[in-house]
């Protein structure tokens, strides 16, 4: 009879002592300036359950955070990506964000970084269809749930309007519930006479060994994440290059690549959604985005950025007018909710860009809501003027 081997067990029980207790600060080393570079566009999945990266770019002042969602993955000629590597102005942009990343995950996120996040610059992209009726859904949230972020939520100090308002939010989520240490905190957040003394005391030392375990974790999957660094090369243009001869570009290109649909998208992508759009001529005449919860979640977001000095340039990207209008979403209720984001943004001062003007620009979207490089040319423009290097008009 084999005697049992309790080696393996003993080594793992001893490198989680160590995990458990070895500074945070002693790891951040691990992640690298050239990690830190090349997790810049790669939109990594690891960087977004945590924020070990966040916190060591936001200390380097050479990138510029762009937060949003699944634009930012449509690269282009002119996205920032593209486009600031060949300005050469001594700003990197990293993007943060991926589909569904609405307003309550990005202030969760923010909150894990806030001592970070503090004066800093930062972009942020609005997307309309986060305020689609139903605002952020279960699976969405899902999707894009950090459990670091979350449980670092209960113990980061925060302006109690804003957290209470938050948790609130935060336990409208079933799997959120259904967490019986994470909800139990919220609870008490959110009315403490509705938790007891001992639960309380129990669930925040199950929460506070797992965070200090997690954000150590945190740390080495961000500096060994094998995820491959996308390459992608478009062709150099002139880094004296102004927005009319950016705008002539891009028009050049979608008269090749978007030039035989009646919603001037890409072709490509138009061919694959052909027929989801000839069955869904005017299906949404009867939306619109007046009641969504999506509203308060932006408030809270900026009003915490604003309490955190957060200097902050919104971008508010419009739809597709002529996908919008084929599928019967008018263009007077449109406008209602791009209104309704501008006087909210108006409340708190933040440098704003509009674009809802250009709904009917041609080859300003990939699709029905994607920026494409003609509206990647406006967005570059805007942050150009945001760092102080304003682009030449002509």
């Amino acid at each position: 009879m084999k005697k049992p081997k309790f080696g393996p067990l003993i080594l793992a029980i001893v490198l989680f002592i160590v995990l458990l207790n070895i500074p945070s600060t002693w790891l951040m080393p691990l992640i690298n300036d050239a990690k830190l570079k090349s997790n810049a566009s790669d939109l990594s999945e690891v960087m977004f359950q945590g924020h070990a990266t966040q916190r060591k770019m936001l200390a380097d002042s050479k990138y510029i955070p762009i937060y949003g969602s699944s634009e930012l993955s449509r690269f282009r000629e002119f996205h920032p990506t593209n486009f600031f590597k060949n300005e050469d102005n001594g700003y990197t942009p990293y993007l943060i964000g991926t589909g569904g990343t609405q307003s309550l995950i990005h202030l969760l996120n923010f909150v894990s970084v806030k001592d970070v996040l503090k004066d800093r610059k930062i972009v942020f992209i609005i997307s309309p269809t986060w305020f689609r009726p139903e605002g952020m859904t279960e699976d969405r949230y899902i999707d894009n749930y950090s459990k670091i972020n979350a449980y670092q939520f209960i113990f980061v100090d925060i302006d109690p309007e804003i957290k209470k308002a938050t948790a609130k939010r935060m336990l409208e989520y079933k799997f959120i519930q259904d967490d019986y240490v994470l909800s139990t905190l919220l609870k008490e957040i959110v009315d403490p006479s509705d938790v007891g003394a001992i639960k309380q005391a129990f669930c925040s030392r199950a929460a506070r060994t797992y965070l200090k375990f997690a954000n150590k974790a945190d740390i080495i999957s961000s500096a060994v994440d094998l995820s491959e660094s996308t390459k992608r090369t478009f062709t150099p243009f002139d880094k004296n290059i102004t927005v009319e001869e950016m705008l002539k570009q891009s028009n050049e290109i979608g008269l090749e690549t978007s030039n035989d649909n009646p919603f001037y998208m890409d072709n490509g992508i138009y061919q694959e959604k052909k027929g989801y759009f000839e069955d869904h001529k005017d299906y949404m005449k009867d939306t619109d985005y007046k009641n969504s919860s999506e509203y308060g979640d932006f408030q809270m977001m900026l009003k915490f950025l604003k309490e955190n000095n957060v200097e902050v340039l919104l971008i508010s990207t419009p739809l597709n007018g002529y996908a919008y209008d084929y599928q019967g979403f008018s263009k007077e209720k449109r406008f209602e909710h791009y209104d309704r984001v501008k006087n909210i943004v108006a409340e708190y001062g933040y440098e704003f860009v509009d674009l809802s003007s250009h709904e009917y620009d041609k080859y300003f979207f990939t699709d029905s809501l994607h920026l494409d490089n003609t509206g990647w040319v406006y967005v570059d423009q805007a942050i150009s003027k945001f760092l102080g290097k304003e682009i030449r008009e002509k």
